[in-house]
């Protein structure tokens, strides 16, 4: 029984191995004699992941599902064969070798195109990696990520640097596992110099005073010359300047056409003239440069007056730009201060047009011959103020010692010589009517601003009647009587009374002849 199991025991320990294989349950294969095929070992290189990774294996086995190419190689089975030349039998003891896998290398990470523009106090960075890989960049202890994320192309930018000092830092990126490093070094620029600034030297222009709010004391009446439309007084500080053009505007109601024969005096001496205010009521004066020299310079202008009756004349420096002040070494133009120049301003009103008439210093006096034809009886000087006149009757009488004598003969009005009126009975004061209007039935006469005429009443000492009751010793004078609209203003479209009052001529005296 003992010899039995250990029989058994021995059966077991040989025996198992070989149930194990797959042809020894192929009970026909037993009596199949194969050659033996020797056996190698083959690395195969597996992707890592994502695809799975099969790391080359030393263990001996049998690798499923592959086709490894067979590398021949001398084993102790076949030397032996070789040299015995006989065919050896697979051991079915023997473990089978299992082939080498090789795994195939993954491409090496790496960093490129590395681009560093540092500032005084900050620094930007990009860079490359030959695939997509989270990147940081390290400095100072601290890790910058790449604002890009995870991609092949990263940047940072790192401010609050000290500048002008040298740094040094590394790039690292990693991608599946494999990971890259580049060391990198740069330094900030240097903290620019303070800029130095160099107080400049500009001259300055100060208007101090100049115009006047006229009123009714700066009266001008129509058609005077050069009167004073604007004038001031400024300051040359600093260096000396130059001047080479200077507009005035007049803002006053008188109207464009009032104006002409415009001068600029510059410290009294002319410097410039236009005809007259353009259609926006500027006058405007260009001139080659003038040197205004440190410490005070006059400007006035002036102009001739010749129409605007009852309105106002206000000429101002509007804007700094209306003058035209530089240096003269370096052209710079320079604004006006003090005084706002918009105020300096002169402000009058143009006198209303009006008509004066006054007995003539020449008007007749003394005696006159009883029956003389055409006796110049009165002469009157009449003048127009301005604008223009149109002048249209004169309303006369006659006063006399004699109540007997009632009339003249042939009374008419004549201007510088020149009859204007037809000839009427001039009535005596206490007849009704005692008055005559001559020149009612001419065409008005015409004035213009500041002409003046002489106006004679003529008429024959002869008393009108028919009873001629002129006799020696008799007095004659003619009054003018108070005007009734007798004249017309042409430009203001108002109409003037003149004279205002009774004006009485010399008393003339008759001798006979």
């Amino acid at each position: 029984m003992k010899k039995s199991l250990i029989i058994i025991f021995i059966s077991i320990v040989f025996l198992s191995p070989q149930f194990a294989l797959a042809s020894w349950w192929n009970p026909f294969s037993w009596f199949n004699k194969k050659p033996v095929i020797p056996v190698e070992e083959i690395k195969v290189e597996v992707p890592q992941k994502p695809t799975p990774v099969i790391k080359p294996v030393e263990k001996k086995g049998v690798i499923l599902n592959s086709k490894p190419t067979v590398k021949k190689t001398s084993s102790p089975i076949n030397s032996q064969t070789k040299e015995t030349g006989k065919e050896n039998k697979p051991n079915p003891l023997s473990p089978v070798v299992p082939p080498t896998i090789n795994e195939p290398k993954a491409a090496a990470l790496s960093i490129s195109n590395v681009n560093i523009d540092p500032k005084t106090t900050s620094v930007y960075i990009s860079w490359q990696t030959n695939m997509a890989s989270e990147s940081k960049l390290l400095l100072n202890g601290t890790a910058y990520q790449s604002k890009n994320g995870v991609d092949a192309l990263h940047y940072v930018e790192i401010k609050d640097l000290n500048a002008g000092r040298s740094y040094t830092g590394s790039i690292t990126a990693l991608a599946n596992n494999a990971w890259a490093n580049q060391e990198i070094t740069f330094s900030t620029k240097p903290t620019p110099p303070a800029t130095i600034l160099i107080k400049k030297e500009i001259g300055t222009l100060a208007f101090i005073s100049g115009g006047h709010n006229g009123g009714n004391i700066n009266l001008v009446k129509n058609g005077v010359i050069e009167q004073t439309l604007w004038e001031a007084v400024a300051s040359v500080g600093v260096k000396d300047l130059e001047i080479t053009s200077l507009k005035l505007r007049n803002v006053g109601s008188a109207q464009t056409s009032a104006f002409s024969n415009l001068k600029l005096y510059i410290n009294e001496n002319f410097v410039s003239s236009v005809s007259s205010v353009d259609a926006n009521g500027y006058a405007n004066f260009d001139f080659p440069s003038i040197k205004l020299s440190v410490g005070n310079v006059s400007f006035r202008f002036t102009g001739d007056i010749k129409s605007g009756n009852s309105r106002t004349v206000q000429f101002s420096l509007r804007n700094s730009s209306d003058i035209n002040v530089v240096e003269i070494d370096t052209k710079e133009k320079i604004t006006p201060s003090g005084t706002p120049i918009s105020s300096i301003a002169t402000t009058f009103t143009i006198e209303p047009g009006r008509l004066t008439i006054t007995k003539s210093t020449d008007s007749p006096s003394g005696t006159v011959l009883a029956g003389a034809s055409n006796v110049v009886l009165a002469r009157y000087k009449l003048e127009a103020f301005n604008e223009e006149i149109r002048f249209g009757s004169l309303r006369i009488t006659l006063k006399t010692n004699n109540d007997n004598l009632n009339s003249l003969r042939n009374v008419a009005l004549y201007v510088d010589g020149t009859k204007i009126s037809y000839s009427y009975s001039l009535k005596e004061e206490s007849i009704e009517p005692h008055y005559l209007d001559i020149g009612a039935t001419f065409a008005p006469l015409k004035l213009l601003p500041s002409q003046s005429v002489i106006v004679e009443v003529r008429g024959d000492i002869y008393d009108d009647d028919g009873t001629n009751d002129v006799a020696s010793g008799n007095t004659i004078q003619i009054i003018l009587l108070p005007g009734n609209a007798n004249a017309q203003l042409v430009e203001s479209l108002s109409s003037l009374s003149v004279p205002t009052g009774q004006l009485l001529g010399n008393i003339l005296s008759v001798i006979e002849p």
